[in-house]
This record gives structure tokens, C-alpha cells and sequence, in this order.
């Protein structure tokens, strides 16, 4: 939330909420569900990204090792299989379909010549010789670049059911608030209403500036106060705004709030 600072009279609203909810999406972000079906030995790691070039098309799937040798004409990357035919070129970016990443490219407002659609993993046993492959690889005309990426080693947060759910469907809006969705598109809010700790409590939310409608449908019964200075009905537009996304009640009218459950303090 940025913070505004303005000269002249400005007011702080504080609100103090708890965001609850029992839907979960989970959206996987790599390509650690490809090494599961292909029978690879998961590297935990270490990854090699690589990235072909954009002359050579071919198509956004796991296993692309036989378009390769049967499309090109590049002796390094035949030799390179060859040599390793245990290894797999897997996607990157597995979130959303070929289809949706050349969508979101497109409408890109800088829209730019390098796809993620040429951006693969090399699936490879954990034997120690991923910097071998990375140096064979790099002599390849076709490929624009090749690393060895450190993965991190997350752990997934426990996810529960809890004792009170949210109804994000029965907000007219809710199918509009693109910003709730799923990564790429939003910040994936149902899937963090139902993580342990992921809920809000205990947090403080203060919106510095002035301008709020706390008569707004959304946010009347939300035990919003203002702290100090006050309210200046010419800015509502954006200060209402701001407390919407965040804190706009789960109810039947308007939108539904990141963390719409909040203590009545």
C-alpha cells in the first residue's frame, strides 16, 4: 500500500482486520510436476534453465527432444543428446497454458522480442555434472542463453479449513476483482485465506492520506476510525478506493476485501 505524504491537512484511518476463508487455489509455478511423471529424480538444488532462441519454433510442451532432432540442423545439440539421452527439456513456466503467455505478452504495454515461451528446464540426474552440460550447451547457435539456476528450498505453508468461510461468489464484483486471482494475474487472496497465519490477525492496516466515505455500502459496518486530522469529502474517489481492495465487507453488494474479517476493536 504506498503511503502518500502531502502538505497541509491529512488524516490517518486505521483498521485492524482478519481475512477467513476456506477456498484453495494452488498454482504450481515450476516444473517439479514434470519430474514427477517423467520418473526424474528431483534436483533440489540446482536447475538449468535454458533459453532457446527465437528463431526456432518449437512447440511449448515437456520432451521436446525429437522436434529438436528432427527439425534442426544443429550438430552441437545432436551430439549433446546423443551423448546424454537421459536428459529432458521441460517447460519453465507451467501456471497458465502457451496459449494465455502469448496473450499476456501481447498485451504487454512494452511489448518486447524475447517470449517466456522460449525458456525450458534441462531435467537431469543429481550427479554433479550439471556444469558439463551447461558448457556443451552453450556452444549451440541456437541457443541464446544457458545457467545454472540455485533453486530455494520453500516450504509449503499448512493449509487448513477454518471455523468461519468467506462467500467471495455471492459479491457481485467478485468476478471482476482480477487483482484476487491466481498468479499471473492477481495475488491468489482465496488460496490465502485458508493458509495458517495468512489471515490478518493480530495486523494493523493504517491508509495515510485523506478522503474516505465510511458510509460506503462495502465499508459502513467495518469498524473503520479515523485517527487524526480529518476526513475531506473532495479526495473520497481514491481513499475509498484504497480501503475497498483491502477491507470492502463480505456481503452481498459491491466487491469482497483482501482481508474482509476483521476484529470489531
Amino acid at each position: 500500500m504506498k503511503m502518500f505524504q502531502r502538505i497541509g491537512v491529512s488524516a490517518v484511518i486505521v483498521s485492524t482486520f482478519l481475512g477467513i476463508g476456506d477456498n484453495v487455489n494452488i498454482v504450481t509455478a515450476d516444473s517439479i510436476e514434470q519430474q514427477s511423471k517423467l520418473g526424474i529424480e528431483q534436483e533440489t538444488d540446482k536447475q538449468i534453465i535454458v533459453k532457446f532462441s527465437a528463431d526456432l519454433k518449437l512447440p511449448y510442451e515437456d520432451g521436446i527432444e525429437k522436434q529438436i532432432q528432427s527439425e534442426t540442423n544443429d550438430k552441437v545439440l545432436e551430439d549433446f543428446l546423443g551423448e546424454y539421452p537421459d536428459v529432458t527439456f521441460t517447460r519453465l513456466f507451467t501456471s497458465v497454458s502457451p496459449e494465455e503467455i502469448q496473450d499476456l505478452e501481447v498485451k504487454a504495454p512494452n511489448n518486447v522480442s524475447t517470449s517466456l515461451l522460449n525458456y525450458y528446464i534441462l531435467q537431469t540426474k543429481n550427479d554433479g555434472r550439471e556444469e558439463t552440460l551447461v558448457d556443451k550447451l552453450k556452444a549451440s547457435s541456437l541457443i541464446e542463453d544457458v545457467y545454472m539456476k540455485k533453486q530455494e528450498k520453500i516450504i509449503t505453508p499448512e493449509v487448513k479449513q477454518l471455523s468461519v468461510s468467506l462467500n467471495p461468489n455471492n459479491n457481485p464484483r467478485f468476478n471482476k476483482q482480477g487483482y484476487l486471482e491466481a498468479a499471473p494475474y492477481g495475488i491468489n487472496a482465496p488460496f490465502a485465506w485458508g493458509v495458517q497465519g495468512g489471515n490478518g490477525n493480530d495486523v494493523t492496516f493504517v491508509d495515510m492520506e485523506y478522503g474516505w466515505l465510511l458510509n460506503h455500502e462495502d465499508l459502513v459496518h467495518q469498524n473503520i476510525e479515523l485517527m487524526s486530522g480529518r476526513n475531506i469529502d473532495q479526495h473520497v474517489g481514491h481513499g475509498t478506493s484504497v480501503l475497498g481492495i483491502v477491507s470492502s465487507e463480505d456481503n452481498e453488494v459491491g466487491n469482497i476485501g483482501v482481508a474482509p474479517h476483521r476484529y470489531q476493536a
